[in-house]
């Protein structure tokens, strides 16, 4: 049986063997993953949160529109549904989108000082 030779060894490589320069960037590019990772996270709890509501409201439709008695209430009630929908949607599309921005530039914040950046581009990827 041979031994593994392409895995350096703790005493012989890893991080140790890293610029402190390096190791810097790479503690850097950590935060920003952890930060990305919560972002996304929140994210998708708005999302669901929103789609609960939704789906809530479909509900509640649905009994309004069997309760109706006549056609001119269940216009009334599925004119209503879709204004009030229509705004729920523009609404959280709207912060998502504040979200989204918010999160790119919490994120590029964060990559520019972990790295002491000047703020020059060349300086983040380098």
């Amino acid at each position: 049986m041979s031994e593994r030779t392409n895995m350096p060894s703790t005493d012989q490589g890893g991080l140790g063997t890293v610029s402190a320069e390096g190791q810097h960037r790479i503690a850097g590019l950590i935060h920003m993953n952890a930060s990305l990772i919560e972002a996304a996270a929140r994210c998708g709890t708005e999302w669901v949160d929103f789609t609960r509501r939704r789906l809530e409201r479909d509900m509640e439709m649905s009994r309004k529109l069997a309760a109706c008695r006549d056609v001119p209430e269940a216009i009334e009630v599925v004119q209503a549904f879709y204004r009030t929908a229509f705004s729920d949607y523009s609404s959280e599309f709207g912060t998502l989108l504040r979200n989204g921005t918010d999160i790119a530039s919490d994120t590029m914040g964060r990559v520019l000082r972990e790295n002491g950046s000047t703020g020059k581009a060349e300086n983040v990827g380098a």
